[in-house]
């Protein structure tokens, strides 16, 4: 596990100082515990983004009668010539 130093203001040191006591836990732990939870509260957004956009496309989709099917023209077998641009 890495270490991780940084500078803190002395206010908001006190109040995760009394929310450590509030928890009992000590002043690293109650730091560690609340850097993990605004990482899951950033995890739950990205996936309700995903999710949102999964159930947007899935209503196009029902709406375009379940999806987009397409004749695709027959592919020419000869090969293609390159395009002369100095044409």
């Amino acid at each position: 596990m890495d270490d991780l130093t940084f500078e803190i203001d002395d206010n908001v040191l006190e109040i995760l100082r009394v929310r450590a006591i509030a928890h009992g836990r000590t002043l690293e732990d109650e730091a560690r515990h609340l850097i993990l939870r605004s990482l899951d509260d950033d995890r739950e957004i990205q996936s309700g983004v995903s999710e949102t956009a999964t159930a947007a496309f899935a209503q196009l989709r029902a709406k375009a009668g379940g999806g987009a099917d397409m004749d695709l023209p027959m592919r020419s077998h000869e090969p293609m010539r390159p395009i002369d641009l100095d044409a």
